[in-house]
């Protein structure tokens, strides 16, 4: 098992603009698709949270579309569909998770998604 350095990322590591974090309380928000059509229905998503190390799953938990809500987009003229996931169904321990949303088996989302302690706790 190797160790990564302090400042340094691998290079399989997700970019930036591929990470979320979640809120203070540990809840997840995730827009898996926006600017649907105000006709379409949501699809039957599963969603995969998960802890990973190389090939290694540390850590697994699957929501469906309970967790999945559909908001009308700023514009109003069209709506997304958004994962919440958080306490008290799931409680995440501070880590990155990686989060695939699936639709008939296929993935339609990734995303990481980084849980850190609200600052104001000890």
């Amino acid at each position: 098992m190797s160790m990564q350095l302090p400042g340094f990322t691998p290079p399989d590591a997700p970019k930036d603009e591929s990470r979320a974090f979640a809120t203070p309380g540990g809840m997840i928000e995730l827009v898996l698709k926006k600017n649907v059509p105000l006709g379409e229905s949501m699809p039957n998503y599963e969603v995969l949270i998960s802890t990973e190390y190389g090939r290694e799953v540390l850590f697994q938990v699957q929501v469906g579309t309970g967790h999945i809500f559909t908001e009308r987009d700023e514009d109003g003229n069209t709506k997304r569909f958004v994962l919440r996931v958080g306490p008290p169904e799931v409680l995440f321990a501070p880590t990155t998770y990686t989060v695939r949303a699936m639709v008939n088996g296929k993935e339609v989302y990734f995303k990481t998604v980084t849980v850190q302690n609200h600052p104001a706790l000890p």
